[in-house]
């Protein structure tokens, strides 16, 4: 009975797991933000191809998503990332500077070590996810 009772504990544990896999996808169709201070919000976008940018803020998530792209990259902190097993790091630098990102990935959050490189500092920021808002055509 107690050989059951394990085989059936282990068989639920990984099927938890299993459909849980989802809950760490790294998205690509918005933004990623957090608050730094409380005035100012850092920024993050994730391109499929490798590609991240980053940039920091006044101005909120929804003014913010509508000119955050690469056609602004020269204007911004750009470079590449790495994502697996719900784990991401990434590098940015630019004319302002240097940053790298570190950490855990679960659901629509990112807990990442930053670390600006120019000023030696570094902390712990929890970025929320703010989807891309879906442009409806316009009427002729």
């Amino acid at each position: 009975m107690k050989f059951f009772f394990f085989i059936t504990l282990g068989s639920l544990i990984l099927l938890g797991n299993t459909s849980g896999t989802n809950d760490c996808k790294l998205k690509t169709e918005g933004i990623y933000y957090a608050e730094v201070d409380s005035t100012t919000s850092a920024y993050l976008r994730f391109y499929s191809d490798g590609t991240i940018i980053h940039t920091t803020s006044v101005e909120d998530v929804n003014t913010v998503s509508k000119y955050f792209d690469k056609s602004y990259a020269k204007h911004l902190l750009k470079g590449e990332y790495s994502y697996g097993k719900c784990y991401v790091t990434a590098s940015t630098f630019g004319k302002t500077g240097k940053m790298k990102f570190s950490g855990n990935v679960t659901a629509d959050t990112l807990y990442l070590k930053t670390i600006n490189s120019r000023e030696n500092t570094s902390t712990m920021l929890k970025f929320a996810f703010h989807e891309d808002p879906i442009e409806m055509p316009k009427k002729k």
